[in-house]
């Protein structure tokens, strides 16, 4: 069937399916025949005309693309080839052996970054350095970094095989594992233990925990809710929550999360569209955490779910807000099924309101005078790019599984155990204001503090805005 009778008969069956649904007025019907018309001349004339050949399916998706383009950066086409990446992306796990891993720009292998705890590459005894040179007989020199990781991915219960150069090796060795169902860590601490569980106090003499939270999974608020347990065991008194270059995810999680911190009946967020139903959500009051002193590091690139966490501590006075102001993302996106669950569509269907009223999302009008995004209550000046790069690294290394004998760390040519050069003073600011408030709450509760004027000066300096 030609092309242009092909549209012809989808834009039929689209305009009868309007016209059922909700009777457009002839006007209406008018325009939208003029647009369908407009479409299959385009897409025939491109398709009979062009220099080179074209792809059907391409053009088609251009369209589509396109159109979605003009309503606002969220809302996208979802091609059948992306949304396995992208389902891996929202429920946070996915089929693979459980490796950290980055491409050497020399080399052209894989470098292992880390292990996951308790994966098949961790109980393999694969460590962080280890080179992955080819995946099951095919070299992997040649290939993108994301043809590599696909070959390396798999459906649970198959397996693969790894070419593994160890450090100071001549000769691979090869490592079979079995693919098995891979969570996703959008939950960290301070530091990994050789065990694989994590060190989540990072100032011991205040008990003050740190927990970083990196995207929102639908298993991140179980997560968390763990890693709150686990840093009470080790202490915890005050907690830094670090939300710095969290991009958001799901609602629901945000909501959850926010909900293990919050008392009962605060609202934690709105959600009000032109074709939803106005929603709102409220805090349980069984959170495990409702009374720790917090402080909540945000900058530029803390963003969506992110900022509802960060909005609705902020609001209730529940936490102390540290860092940039945030991206300003505040509307919501549904995930619409298209061609049988082949495709799909990602519209933004709503905006949500923080609990003062106030919508975060920041338009294209908008300047840094008008209300969006969550201003912090203690601003502290942004990284430099050379700090940027250095504070990535610094994390890297965080997530690496130290050996269990630490001499072997010490080894000629092994630098795991050397953590880069690196003063993170964003989170220096939070510690600041939470060690303020822990002496502030030790005197209140009647604990003997020595006079200290420094202290006292301290505890005011601590909320007060360092550099713009």
């Amino acid at each position: 069937m030609p092309l242009r009778n092909l549209i012809i008969i989808i834009a039929v069956a689209a305009q009868a399916a309007l016209t059922w649904q909700r009777v457009p007025a002839a006007a209406q019907d008018e325009e939208l025949y003029k647009f369908y018309r407009l479409l299959v001349d385009v897409l025939d004339r491109v398709e009979r005309n062009y220099v080179h050949e074209v792809d059907r399916e391409k053009l088609l998706q251009g369209a589509v693309q396109g159109m979605l383009r003009t309503l606002d950066p969220y809302s996208e086409f979802i091609p059948a080839e992306e949304l396995p990446e992208f389902k891996e992306e929202t429920e946070g796990h996915f089929g693979g052996v459980g490796i950290s891993i980055e491409r050497d720009a020399r080399t052209g292998h894989l470098i292992v970054i880390s292990p996951l705890p308790d994966s098949p590459a961790f109980r393999a005894g694969i460590v962080a350095g280890d080179r992955i040179v080819a995946v099951d007989g095919v070299p992997l020199k040649d290939l993108t970094l994301t043809e590599a990781i696909d070959r390396i991915k798999g459906p649970v219960g198959t397996k693969v095989t790894l070419s593994v150069l160890r450090r100071g090796a001549d000769q691979p060795v090869e490592i079979t594992l079995t693919r098995e169902d891979i969570k996703v860590e959008s939950v960290k601490g301070w530091e990994r233990r050789p065990d694989g569980g994590w060190n989540w106090i990072v100032d011991p003499e205040n008990g003050i925990a740190y927990i970083r939270i990196t995207q929102f999974t639908e298993s991140t608020a179980a997560d968390l809710r763990h890693a709150l347990e686990e840093a009470r065991k080790q202490g915890m008194k005050a907690l830094v929550l670090d939300l710095r270059y969290n991009p958001g995810g799901l609602l629901e999680a945000a909501v959850e999360v926010a909900d293990l911190f919050l008392k009962a009946g605060q609202t934690i967020v709105r959600v009000r569209g032109r074709n939803v139903r106005p929603a709102e959500w409220k805090a349980s009051g069984r959170g495990p955490c409702q009374d720790v002193p917090m402080a909540v590091l945000v900058n530029r690139f803390t963003a969506s779910a992110s900022e509802i966490v960060s909005a609705a501590l902020q609001d209730h006075k529940r936490a102390v807000i540290v860092g940039r102001r945030t991206w300003g993302k505040g509307s919501v996106q549904n995930i619409i099924p298209l061609a049988d669950g082949r495709s799909a569509l990602k519209l933004t269907t709503a905006e949500y309101y923080r609990p003062s009223g106030k919508n975060i999302h920041r338009r294209q009008n908008m300047t840094e005078r008008d209300e969006w995004g969550v201003k912090p209550d203690i601003q502290v000046r942004a990284m430099n790019p050379l700090e940027v790069r250095n504070f990535f690294v610094y994390l890297q290394h965080k997530d690496i599984i130290p050996p269990k004998d630490q001499h072997e760390a010490g080894k000629e040519g092994d630098d795991s155990a050397k953590p880069p050069s690196f003063k993170d003073f964003q989170l220096e600011k939070a510690l600041e204001v939470l060690r303020a408030r822990l002496k502030k709450k030790n005197n209140a509760d009647g604990t003997p503090q020595a006079e200290d004027t420094a202290a006292r000066r301290l505890d005011v300096t601590a909320l007060m805005t360092v550099a713009a």
